[in-house]
């Protein structure tokens, strides 16, 4: 025998908090006395019940694939990011190192941190660590630092600053650029300074100076330190540079500078005239080499200088002031030489 049975079900369920629609107003359900039969109520509840647990393993389903693709990424070989290999200065590898001290103050090329050495073969590198190991060989530890580049690609301040060496940086361009008086003086200053306070040391320090190959800009504030503090002569400078660190300053212009900052003409100046204008131009001769069909070149260099003043510019001297009190007509007229040789003493070097 069959039952039916009429619900009102127009009070529905209180919903969860993701659903928010109102059910139907009213639902007929037929029930067996044999078997059940499943209310709308139920039945909603169900289908939202399978809903949630299907939308629930999309979601895990969706997460292990992101977290697999995550780590496929992950392990999966990146292209290699090919930077540009830093080159060392031209000429910088056949370059001397350092030279000798001059008064506790050492030349050097540019030392080049290890971002160089995909371009500096191993016999040819020459970093910060490298430097100091080297002058510590020879007896030095090095107290400050001075650079001269106009850059800051070479290496970090800090290689020095964190061992304890004090490092000053004065820019100079370089080139055909002479530095700068206000830079010449920044750097005999702190020349002067360090090495005054290493007089009281029972170990006193060196000052390592370099620009990039450590000769023209190296070798021009140098022989500045040397003016003012020891040297009275730019000739004698110049040559004790050269002799510690060869071939010394090669750039005329920075030579010139030197002589004219300190009003000096240069002993082995020819100096000659222009017929039209009058003006004078001046010509420097490097060296004797041979006097008198004899060769003078293994000689001594100050001897080379002496006896080129004694044989060729005093006898000159005399002969023209002859000149200028004979009456009679001199068998060689001096006036008529298209150049002259300057008559200012030489310094022996």
């Amino acid at each position: 025998m069959t039952f039916y049975t009429n619900m009102d079900l127009n009070a529905s369920p209180v919903p969860d908090d993701d659903e928010q629609q109102p059910y139907d107003d009213s639902v007929e359900v037929g029930y067996a006395q044999t078997e059940h039969v499943e209310s709308a109520v139920a039945t909603l509840r169900r289908e939202r019940e399978e809903r949630r647990k299907r939308l629930k393993r999309e979601q895990q389903d969706d997460g292990s694939r992101l977290h697999s693709q995550q780590i496929r990424n992950d392990y999966a070989p990146q292209p290699k990011r090919h930077s540009r290999i830093k080159e060392a200065p031209q000429g910088w590898l056949d370059c001397p190192a350092f030279g000798e001290p001059i008064d506790k103050i050492i030349p050097s090329k540019v030392p080049l941190d290890e971002t160089f050495n995909e371009s500096v073969p191993p016999g040819k590198r020459y970093s910060s660590k490298q430097l100091v190991n080297k002058q510590r060989k020879a007896g030095r530890e090095i107290g400050l630092v001075i650079d001269l580049t106009n850059t800051t690609r070479y290496y970090s301040p800090a290689e020095w600053t964190k061992q304890g060496t004090k490092y000053a940086k004065i820019a100079c361009k370089g080139r055909d650029a002479v530095p700068d008086n206000e830079s010449v003086n920044k750097f005999v200053y702190e020349a002067m300074m360090f090495l005054d306070r290493q007089k009281q040391s029972k170990n006193p320090k060196y000052i390592l100076v370099h620009c990039t190959h450590g000769h023209n800009r190296t070798g021009f504030m140098i022989i500045h330190y040397l003016m003012r503090t020891h040297v009275s002569c730019v000739a004698e400078a110049i040559s004790i540079f050269a002799q510690r660190r060869p071939p010394g300053i090669y750039k005329r212009d920075y030579i010139e500078a030197l002589y004219s900052f300190y009003h000096e003409v240069p002993d082995n100046m020819i100096i000659d005239t222009v017929p039209d204008s009058g003006l004078k131009r001046r010509y420097l001769a490097y060296d004797l080499m041979a006097l008198g069909s004899v060769s003078k070149t293994r000689l001594p260099f100050s001897e080379r200088w002496k006896m080129l003043e004694d044989e060729i510019i005093q006898p000159r001297n005399n002969e023209k002031g002859l000149e200028r009190g004979a009456k009679s007509n001199p068998l060689y007229k001096y006036d008529m030489e298209l150049f002259s040789v300057s008559d200012s003493s030489i310094s022996e070097l």
